[in-house]
């Protein structure tokens, strides 16, 4: 009997297929359709167009599709480039929590990136070298690359964030942030970019060099959404950094959230922020705050440009009255504080923010 007959008998093949390993019957399904197709039909009838992976103790790597009942545990590094080589081009959507290969996964549309230790020009390279459709693209990282100085990093992943021309959504979180990105390049991404969501977690510079884009004029180009930026709906900002002579005045803006990462950072443009809230009836503004900080409580609520028609404010999950707050905040701060331990409990992460000014029915 030829090797195509027997590769066409299912029952055949079925049995072969059971005395192999997983990455064996990885390589097997790639030597022809009929093999690949009863592999995935009998074998392995799993879709990955949706994967997590992890690296495990004792070298083993767990895939997932997303369903608990779908998990499998391949046993070395070279089954697992097996498994990509084999599956990449079938997933839009990935979670990496190791390192991939991206030259096997060139139809993503959506990365959550877990394992770049430092985000570096080079880590930047392998993403927009190998991934021309993606519209998601999440990277969290501990810090960014130190050397070269920091202008020349920046502008080095500036031009490679700009050669992904369908990306939708931005997020690049990085938990040690030691500089600042200028106003210009940040300026270049979110206009050149089909971005509706940005979540860049670094100082924004506002210096002389940003008198090119004519700031004198309109100190944040970025907000004019109407003309410049008609597709985004979400920002975050960690800081603005801005020069003395920086005037920030509030416009109209498309955008529907805007969260503001440490807000104790935002003391001396604090008003701009309230005046945008006030300009823009669509606009849901979120802060983060310290549960525990009475005082930075007392003082936005009490700012002189805090939104006076606004009925009702989210503090920490409770819903609170405005009016009340205003007028005696000592009662209300008494009545949310004692709970505020199951709030840190079920809220870990400093870094949410917990403070929400909508006029969205469901907080009126």
């Amino acid at each position: 009997m030829t090797f195509y007959k027997i590769a066409f008998n299912s029952d055949v093949m079925i049995h072969i297929y059971k005395l192999l390993s997983f990455g064996d019957q990885l390589r097997l399904a790639q030597v022809d359709a009929n093999l690949r197709s009863i592999f995935l039909q009998y074998i392995s009838p799993i879709c990955y167009n949706k994967l997590t992976v992890r690296k495990l103790e004792r070298g083993y790597y767990m895939v997932s599709n997303g369903m608990d009942t779908d998990r499998s545990w391949i046993q070395n590094s070279s089954d697992f480039e097996q498994f990509q080589q084999f599956y990449g081009s079938t997933v839009c959507d990935l979670f990496a929590y190791i390192p991939v290969r991206m030259e096997f996964f060139k139809n993503l549309v959506k990365l959550d990136c877990y394992y770049i230790y430092t985000i570096t020009q080079d880590a930047m390279v392998q993403l927009t070298n190998n991934l021309p459709n993606l519209e998601e693209l999440q990277v969290y990282a501990v810090e960014f690359e130190t050397e070269p100085p920091n202008d020349c990093i920046a502008r080095a992943i500036v031009n490679e964030l700009l050669r992904f021309p369908k990306l939708k959504k931005l997020v690049l979180n990085v938990l040690i942030c030691s500089y600042e990105i200028k106003f210009k390049d940040f300026y270049e991404i979110v206009t050149q970019l089909p971005l509706e969501i940005i979540e860049i977690n670094f100082p924004i510079l506002f210096d002389t060099d940003d008198n090119e884009l004519e700031l004198q004029q309109s100190p944040l180009p970025l907000m004019q959404l109407e003309t410049d930026l008609p597709l985004l709906r979400e920002l975050v900002v960690q800081q603005i950094v801005k020069s003395s002579c920086t005037s920030l005045q509030a416009v109209v803006t498309c955008v529907s959230s805007i969260k503001i990462i440490g807000f104790e950072h935002f003391d001396d443009i604090l008003g701009f922020w309230f005046d945008m809230f006030s300009l823009n009836p669509q606009l849901e503004l979120q802060l983060q705050c310290d549960v525990h900080d009475r005082n930075r409580l007392q003082y936005l609520t009490q700012h002189e440009k805090f939104p006076r028609n606004l009925r009702k404010i989210q503090i920490f999950g409770f819903t609170v009255d405005c009016s009340k707050l205003r007028n005696n905040f000592e009662s209300v701060w008494k009545t949310i504080s004692y709970p505020l331990e199951d709030y840190e409990n079920d809220h870990p992460y400093r870094s949410e923010c917990n403070i929400i000014m909508s006029r969205n029915t469901k907080l009126m």
